[in-house]
Parts: structure tokens; sequence; C-alpha cells
């Protein structure tokens, strides 16, 4: 004879007996009604066990046995099939239990499972979601308006049309949003105006995306943080390149039919997704700060880098290193002049025009050289405040011409002050403590300036 041992889940005592050890059948080890390897009652996996085995109607103490005798055993999902009346008289009688301080014996839950055939739980799930969504309804987010207008999205049309013949660019979602405000009508969302806008027609630029780094790449970053994460930038030159384009880039008009364009109306460009900028009056500037001084900047004329023949003994189609060294010799006068004797380095992107003058930055220029690693320009602090800044205030004074640009950008570098200088380089140290939290990692939101 074998003996077996049968747990008590009220005392968890061990009561030994002589009986044989017999397998249960499947059939026998689930409560009646229930499905096999599903939900019972509206209870998930592990829930069922808990109803399998001390809920049975085949249980060894009596209130199992009552308790389980008054479940339902039906297998629809709870909740989808009552209404709002009967979901607020359950909750109203679960809610004067709770504040009554539960006394033990008269809970309401057996007797509203048996009233509205739901499971037994089903009073406190009530109770738990109507603290967190402060609502009886199934939905997660209750209150959603519900489906818009035709007569909405005829005038958010006519705004969009109207403020493109007026202003020659394209509005914004704020823009959209105050002209529907001023009609009197109820105002979408973000994202409701952008699905109309696509259904109405209109190209819709793609949101840019971080890159997706491999690990070979996050290592880098990660290794690149540790060793400059205590590093004190009032003593680096950062630098970097920047393009400065005419208008707002949101704009969505031909650039080649004005008559003052470079570029022929024979070469048309049809862009696919969204607006280019290869067809706008743009000029390249060569930017350099320090963690409290503004370097120099300086424009790079394509005239001037087209001069320049390559190996094959053809005119550059790029910037070159040779195009580059005069501008370094530049900027490291101007930081001499700005920063004083002492230690003078100089912080660089990954470009392969940068690497090329690492020999010759070295040599007798800056005591240091530093290239920050591929796909991180949160580490510099050109483009993690700089330029962003700058292209904001360009962009808005909104210039036709290269004349204008040079205006802007002029009065946009002279705004730079060293109060925002140190709040770029806090940004920039925020950022590499969240690369160093992640491992070299990049999906993270930047604090704001």
């Amino acid at each position: 004879m074998a003996r077996s041992f049968l747990i008590n889940p009220l005392t968890t005592k061990k009561n030994v007996t002589m009986a044989p050890k017999r397998k249960r059948s499947t059939a026998e080890s689930r409560s009646p009604g229930a499905p096999i390897g599903g939900r019972s009652n509206g209870c998930y996996r592990g829930q069922q066990v808990i109803a399998d085995s001390f809920m049975s109607p085949h249980a060894k103490y009596p209130a199992q046995r009552k308790r389980a005798n008054s479940m339902p055993t039906t297998v629809e999902k709870i909740g989808w099939r009552h209404s709002n009346d009967e979901k607020v008289d359950v909750l109203q009688q679960y809610t004067n239990w709770m504040a009554a301080g539960k006394p033990y014996g008269q809970s309401p839950s057996t007797a509203l499972a048996a009233k509205y055939n739901c499971h037994y739980n089903y009073p406190k799930q009530l109770f738990d979601k109507v603290l967190e969504c402060g609502t009886i309804s199934n939905g997660k987010s209750p209150g959603r308006p519900a489906e818009y207008t035709p007569d909405i999205w005829a005038k958010m049309i006519a705004i969009i049309e109207e403020f493109q013949n007026v202003h020659s660019m394209r509005p914004t979602y704020q823009d959209i949003q105050a002209g529907l405000d001023a009609e009197g009508c109820k105002v979408p969302g973000r994202t409701a105006i952008r699905a109309a806008k696509i259904k109405a027609g209109f190209r819709v630029k793609e949101k840019s995306r971080k890159p997706i780094l491999t690990k070979v790449a996050m290592a880098k970053r990660f290794d690149f943080v540790k060793k400059c994460y205590n590093q004190c930038f009032k003593r680096w030159v950062i630098c970097d390149m920047k393009w400065f384009n005419e208008g707002d880039p949101r704009r969505a008009m031909e650039y080649e039919e004005r008559p003052d364009h470079p570029l022929s109306p024979s070469k048309k460009h049809a862009p696919r997704k969204a607006e280019t900028t290869t067809q706008e009056v743009k000029l390249m500037y060569f930017c350099a700060v320090s963690g409290e001084h503004r370097i120099g900047l300086w424009e790079m004329k394509k005239e001037d880098w087209t001069k320049i023949l390559n190996a094959k003994g053809l005119p550059a189609k790029g910037i070159t290193a040779e195009y580059c060294k005069p501008f370094f010799k530049k900027m490291h006068e101007a930081a001499r002049q700005k920063l004083g004797h002492g230690f003078i380095g100089i912080w660089l992107d990954n470009a392969t025009v940068h690497k090329a003058c690492a020999k010759f930055l070295a040599d007798g220029l800056f005591d240091e050289v530093v290239f920050q690693p591929p796909s991180s320009p949160d580490t510099n602090h050109c483009d993690a405040g700089v330029f962003v800044n700058m292209g904001q205030k360009v962009h808005k004074r909104r210039p036709k011409n290269l004349s204008a640009i040079r205006v802007a950008v002029a009065e946009a570098w002279e705004e730079i002050d060293s109060k925002h200088l140190r709040k770029v380089s806090d940004r920039v140290r925020a950022n590499m403590k969240v690369i160093k939290s992640l491992k070299g990692g990049n999906f993270y939101t930047e604090g704001g300036i």
C-alpha cells in the first residue's frame, strides 16, 4: 500500500492516509464545464488552477463546495455581457461593503456572482478598474469623442489651402488646430489630423527615426562615453558643419519655378514620400564652440571647394581634407584668443573628411584630437543644441536668397551666448549619462534646453 499526502488548503497541515495512490483523469482534474487549457468563468490560467483546486463541487470542505456550487460554469469572458445598470449595482454593493470595513462573512461577491452569473472576483475587478480608469465602461480610454463630422475635415482642407496661398508653406498641426478652434469646431488631435490629411491626398512628411545601432556601434558609444564623461568642455573646441536652407523646410512649393533659382526648370525632381531640400537655396557653414564661448562660424562656398582637384585630376564633388585645413588653422587661432594659453583639444564627429585631417590637427595645432563614434550627434554640442537653436531662428526669418540666409545666420549666431552654451554642455552630459546607463543605446528622450 502506497501512502499519499493530502494538503489541507486552509491549515496547510498534512493529513496522512493509507489510501492507494490513483492517477486522476483529465476530466476529474478540472471543474465541470471548464475548457482544457483555456479560461473558465473569465479567469486566467493561474486563476483556473485555484478554481479547480479549491472551488470544485467535489471539494473536501463544505464552505468550498457551497461556494463552488454557486459559481457559473460558462466559458464566456466576464464583464462584457453586463449592462451599465448591473455594473453600477455590483459596484455599489461592493463599495458599501468596503466602506463598512470589509466585515468578515458579509462579502457580497458570492451573492452577486449568483445574481449576475459572473465570476466571484468580478466585483473586486470592477472596483479596481474604476479606481484606475474612473469609469465602468469597457474601454481603457473613456470619454473618447465620436467620429468627427465631414464638415470639420472640409474646414481643415480650406485652412490648409488658405495658409499655403498666404504664407507659401504648409501649416503645422498647431496652426490647423487654432484655425478649427477659431471656427468653433471640435478640435481633433494630431493623429486624427494626420490621418485626415493622408486621406485627403496631402503629402505628409515621414517622421525621422533614430538609427538602429548594431552591437559594435553601441559598444563604441559606450566606450566613448566612459572615456569622455568627466571631460571639462571649457578647454575643448567642438566643431561641425551645417547646411542652412532658404525659408522653412515645411513649405510645399516648386522651387524651380522661381526665375532667380540656380536650378533650371528642366531638372525636375519628383519626391516620393516627402519634399526634398536639394532644390533649395542653401549655404554650408563650419561652426566651432566650446563649453562657454563661441569660437567661430565660417561660410564654406561650393565654388571654392570645387576648385580643388581630386586624385584623378577632376574637380572635387564635395568637401575635401585640403579644403578644410585652412579652416582648422583659423579655428585654432580663434580658440587661442578666446581660451588663452594652456590645453586646447578639438572634438570632431566621425566624418571621413575630419578623419583625414587627424594627423594635421595633432601636429602642432591641438593638444588632443577626439572623434565621437558614428551615429552619435547627441554627444556633440553643435548638433545637440547650437544648430537646433540657430536653425529655428533662421527658418523663422524665412530667407529667400543667399544674402538673406547670410544675414539670418549671422544674427542667429550673435544670439548664442555663454549661458546657452553652458546649458548645451549640461544637455550633452545628461545625454552621456543616459547612454552610459543604456550601455551605448540611443532610444531615449533628450533633455530640453
